[in-house]
């Protein structure tokens, strides 16, 4: 098996196959937010699988939760005001918010605008001790 970058001619086939197992809309790889983009082939030329790094945004709330409910939600519309333009200011499309299971605070981030991502959550660590790529991986 070998990788190497996604090209335009590799698009049609990542397009078909993602078509064919999953159920939400194929990227759009042409956004410069997607900063790498790799396919595995096998042998014989036959994709195995591929990915795309996407720069995104993790936002984090730390609240007095013994204030009163409604300072609460005015706080944090306030704070979903700000972090709109800030991550605008960076071309960043969404900002994702990790809570603790307290269903009574994701509510209230749901009802200002906050949606339930799809798929199961997962997260790789490590990778910040990763050896610098050389020219040839990058």
């Amino acid at each position: 098996m070998n990788i190497k970058r996604v090209e335009k001619s590799d698009l049609q086939e990542l397009w078909d196959i993602h078509k064919k197992f999953y159920n939400y809309a194929f990227p759009d790889l042409s956004n410069p937010l997607y900063v790498f983009q790799r396919i595995v082939r096998d042998d014989n030329g036959k994709v195995i699988t591929a990915s795309a790094i996407k720069i995104t945004c993790e936002g984090l709330f730390i609240t007095n939760k013994d204030a009163s409910h409604i300072k609460i939600i005015k706080a944090i519309e306030q704070l979903i005001t700000q972090l709109r333009k800030d991550c605008s200011l960076f071309g960043l499309e969404e900002c994702h918010i990790f809570s603790e299971n307290d269903d009574h605070y994701i509510n209230i981030l749901r009802k200002l605008g906050f949606t339930d991502c799809t798929g199961f959550p997962m997260v790789i660590q490590g990778v910040k001790n990763v050896q610098k790529p050389t020219e040839e991986h990058v």
